[in-house]
């Protein structure tokens, strides 16, 4: 068996096994893929996930978002009354433009892909959360920005 498999036979037994391991004592849980999300996504950052299309009427533009966020691993504090996840993101932000009366011709694409570390602890009087995010962004010029057929930039704008 070599080395990579040997690595992915321990990572699937660990999670299996863990939860039985971790929870004995009660002092510390553990769960893969726990069901919910830990913090939502803040909706007045436009650098979050989510699903959701925005019409710009006066030049027949989209902006077409596309999301998720996802907790992969969860531990719980029951003595402390504290949780940390880890998650992983990813989102595409589309914008398509109405050229020639063409619809749906994406122009650029901006990728997003990270992950983050969510701790929270629960108080008497309230909660504390916090949230360590690392996320990778990539922009492209996509397939609406270039006139195949004339041989040309749109707009004689060039990149």
């Amino acid at each position: 068996m070599n080395l990579k498999n040997f690595i992915l036979l321990f990572i699937f037994i660990f999670l299996i096994k863990s939860n039985q391991i971790f929870s004995q004592g009660k002092s510390l849980e553990f769960e893969f893929l726990p069901s919910g999300i830990h913090i939502l996504p803040l909706k007045a950052n436009y650098d979050e996930a989510r699903i959701g299309i925005l019409y710009y009427p006066k030049n027949g533009n989209l902006k077409v978002d596309i999301g998720n966020n996802i907790d992969l691993f969860a531990f719980n504090f029951p003595l402390s009354k504290s949780k940390i996840t880890l998650s992983i993101e990813f989102m595409a932000y589309a914008l398509s433009t109405n050229y020639e009366q063409k619809r749906l011709q994406i122009d650029a694409l901006d990728g997003f892909f990270g992950g983050n570390v969510v701790f929270s602890k629960n108080y008497n009087d309230g909660k504390l959360i916090s949230r360590f995010r690392i996320i990778h962004n990539s922009a492209h010029l996509v397939d609406g920005h270039y006139d195949d057929q004339n041989d040309e930039w749109m707009n004689n704008s060039r990149p």
